[in-house]
């Protein structure tokens, strides 16, 4: 996985440092302090609690001491803000920078961007496509039964230089739509129910409603209503599932980052039941070119591939092969806060999707009144899948990293 040099990526910051301290009134300086945790971590978005003192509509600027390149920084609500590591931290090394405050009005560039067209929303990382979330429906190919229609799933998600790494309506298994949510074997009001399957014409996922969007100096987020609907139901479809993602999308360097949070409540008073399967969960179908590419495979954060990673429980799982010719990946990091984590991972036997699976565990119930939430990062990559640096992006995302601020 190459990385864009320190000092391009520098280049970037220098450019809005200007932009946002020029022709302010400078007010103060935080000395702050970051220490990683036990683990190298890199392409970290690293979260500031700021100092009661700065005022909520005071602008906000980042430096190295001695350094004249500033560092993107933006505010997260009134009281935090996030910047992202402008280079590795090593296992317990310690970095200091400087927090400046200026007062005045200026217009601070955007360069994570969410863009609504139509029936989908775009994201852009500093001009470069990162992925697309459907809101209207996705049609399948012509001939194709209107069973399969999808929305509320995220395609194509790119790499920094444009390789698209998903994959939606694949001719093998039509119901697969890139990165999505759905559940298999689940009794809904003594129904069965497959929302995964689609053919079946027992259930599906469906966009409801966009919630919220916003761009951003260092991130950009969107806030997205989904619906799990029974298909069945014998007055006609009825939701029993509500699903909130809340997805974050981060300007890093050397790879396209971001978070998705899903919190799943029933829709009404009667629970959902999901019962034991092989699979079912959050998922990601791979690239096209992938499907019989002898280049593709997936790797875990246990050095395991499809071979021997079927149901085993890592932290992460790449799946990477050749686009164009050129090597290049996604990565799906689980968060240690899951149900049933580290969850087990459906890795297919000969084709490019996996789903991070707890059902594969047993039977279990989301009860009204209950919230399953689980969350993942993914990273988009150019390159060929590295370990040791898949590595120290989950210990990014993971590990405690204490921020000292000298007030």
């Amino acid at each position: 996985m190459p990385s864009l040099s320190c000092l391009a990526w520098s280049i970037f910051a220098a450019s809005l440092f200007s932009l946002t301290v020029a022709d302010l009134c400078h007010a103060k300086d935080y000395p702050l302090t970051v220490t990683g945790g036990e683990s190298t971590i890199v392409e970290c978005p690293v979260s500031i609690e700021l100092p009661k003192g700065i005022g909520a509509n005071e602008h906000l600027s980042l430096k190295r001491p001695g350094q004249e390149n500033g560092i993107l920084i933006q505010r997260d609500g009134s009281d935090r803000a996030i910047f992202i590591l402008d280079e590795p931290l090593g296992a317990r090394e310690s970095r200091d920078y400087v927090l400046g405050t200026f007062a005045g009005k200026v217009d601070e560039a955007t360069f994570v961007e969410c863009h609504q067209q139509d029936d989908v929303l775009r994201v852009t990382s500093h001009g470069r496509e990162v992925f697309t979330y459907h809101i209207g429906i996705s049609e399948p190919p012509v001939g194709v039964d209107k069973l399969f229609r999808r929305s509320g799933h995220i395609h194509p998600v790119k790499t920094p230089s444009g390789k698209v790494v998903t994959e939606e309506f694949p001719a093998d298994h039509l119901h697969q739509h890139a990165i999505f949510s759905a559940w298999v074997k689940t009794e809904f009001e003594g129904r069965p129910v497959d929302f995964w399957n689609q053919h079946k014409g027992q259930g599906t996922v469906r966009h409801a409603k966009l919630i919220s969007s916003e761009s951003g100096t260092v991130f950009a987020e969107f806030t997205v209503a989904l619906e799990h609907v029974d298909l069945s139901a014998p007055e006609g479809p009825k939701v029993a599932l509500n699903e909130t993602w809340n997805v974050r999308v981060y300007g890093t360097p050397s790879g396209h980052l971001f978070d998705l949070k899903s919190t799943q409540r029933t829709a009404s008073d009667s629970p959902l039941s999901v019962q034991e399967y092989h699979y079912g969960g959050m998922a990601a179908r791979g690239a096209g070119e992938w499907l019989g590419q002898p280049e593709a495979n997936f790797l875990t954060s246990e050095g395991k591939n499809r071979v021997d990673g079927n149901h085993s429980r890592p932290d992460w799982v790449s799946m990477h092969g050749l686009v164009d010719g050129v090597p290049c990946g996604l990565a799906v990091f689980s968060s240690p806060r899951n149900f049933r984590s580290p969850q087990p991972v459906r890795l297919h036997p000969s084709k490019p999707y996996f789903v991070f699976s707890p059902c594969v565990l047993g039977d279990f119930q989301i009860a009204p009144g209950e919230e399953a939430v689980s969350e993942y990062r993914y990273f988009a990559y150019d390159g060929p899948p590295d370990l040791n640096r898949l590595d120290q992006i989950f210990h990014g995302y993971t590990s405690t990293i204490d921020v000292t601020l000298d007030e």
